[in-house]
């Protein structure tokens, strides 16, 4: 096996995804588009040969372009989605008003039901 010495800069990029990810190899290598027997060698012994340095090289920067958070221009103002929903909110706030007040009649009326049937002041049924 040829000698490949140790690759501390690509190591420390990738520790650094493999961090993002939580910590799985399974994670980091689906983020980054490679096997993961091949992530986990390299982890292991911050060495690759030219091919797999290569590889691991251009995944690190299709996950960079990735994951960049797209900007939006300062000249633009994004618009408020929220009056586009007021009228539907209303509705559905009316709606689970109307179920509480079920809800509430229902918990009143078990509550009287119980305690008319078991009123102490009844007398209790003779047998003869």
């Amino acid at each position: 096996m040829p000698k490949v010495p140790e690759d501390i800069q690509l190591f420390d990029e990738v520790a650094r995804v493999l961090r993002e990810t939580g910590g799985s190899y399974a994670v980091a290598a689906r983020a980054l588009r490679v096997e993961r027997p091949m992530l986990w060698r390299f982890m292991q012994s911050k060495r690759a040969i030219p091919r797999t340095r290569a590889r691991l090289s251009q995944a690190l920067v299709e996950y960079k372009n990735a994951t960049k958070e797209p900007v939006a221009p300062q000249s633009e103002t994004i618009p408020d989605p929220a009056p586009a929903f007021v009228d539907e909110l209303t509705k559905v706030r009316a709606m689970c008003q109307s179920v509480v007040t079920l809800i509430d009649l229902f918990m009143l009326s078990s509550a009287v039901k119980r305690s008319v049937t078991a009123s102490p002041d009844e007398p209790k049924p003779r047998h003869s």
